[in-house]
């Protein structure tokens, strides 16, 4: 069975790379997009099972790769997510 294919779209380096490093630890297979036109791109190009989309992005907004995006089936927006990124301590 093929691992989910999810795309980050976060224009902070450190938290997308927290994010991608974590989800591949489980298992899934990542793509990542640092501006709105990135993720805008990535996301009309290829197929994903899940989108972490930042609302606030240089370029283009998530909101506006949301209303722009072609064929893009939104199933459910979750606002206001928190979560917690831990460093993990260098041994």
């Amino acid at each position: 069975m093929a691992a989910a294919r999810l795309l980050i779209v976060e224009d902070d380096l450190k938290t997308a790379a927290a994010l991608a490093s974590g989800l591949e630890r489980g298992g899934f297979s990542t793509a990542t997009a640092h501006t709105g036109e990135e993720g805008f791109f990535l996301l009309n190009a290829e197929t994903f099972d899940l989108v972490v989309l930042d609302w606030m992005l240089p370029g283009r907004s998530g909101i506006e790769i949301l209303n722009e995006g072609q064929g893009i089936n939104l199933i459910h927006t979750v606002r206001g997510v928190g979560f917690v990124l831990r460093e993990e301590a260098n041994a």
